[in-house]
């Protein structure tokens, strides 16, 4: 009797890793340079969000003026102003070193959901990462 492997699907199985400093001041993609994001306060606070909003719920995106608010708070914007800082914003996350996690979707801005983010506290104390499998995705064999 043959017997038929289940693997998970291609859109399920991880193509990155983002690991994150504290508080969001580093990121690391897997395979290229640690980008320090201590002085870049709006960029920061934005990163954050979009990891935050990740791990809580991969499918969800933020809309431009979740965006907005994480960068810059209770400032005022007319929506032009707004919608520009926040596409300038994140043209310069990507060009930081985001641009193959990072993503616009009719869901909003957000990390690719194959991405699995990891805090660098965690690697570093030698604290075994949890990978969160994606519903329908089926768990994987050791």
């Amino acid at each position: 009797m043959t017997r038929l492997l289940s693997f998970p699907l291609a859109i399920h199985v991880p193509n990155r890793t983002l690991f994150v400093g504290r508080e969001g001041e580093a990121f690391t993609v897997s395979g290229h340079a640690r980008v320090d994001m201590s002085t870049k306060g709006p960029l920061r606070r934005i990163f954050r969000a979009i990891v935050r909003t990740h791990r809580d719920s991969p499918a969800r995106g933020l809309t431009v003026e979740e965006v907005f608010m994480a960068g810059w708070g209770l400032e005022v914007a007319t929506p032009d102003a707004m919608a520009g800082r926040v596409y300038s914003a994140i043209s310069k996350l990507r060009r930081l070193g985001l641009a193959e996690v990072l993503r616009r979707t009719d869901a909003g801005y957000q990390l690719d959901p194959r991405c699995v983010v990891v805090g660098e506290a965690s690697v570093a104390a030698g604290v075994a990462a949890t990978i969160r499998h994606l519903p329908g995705a089926a768990p994987m064999a050791s």
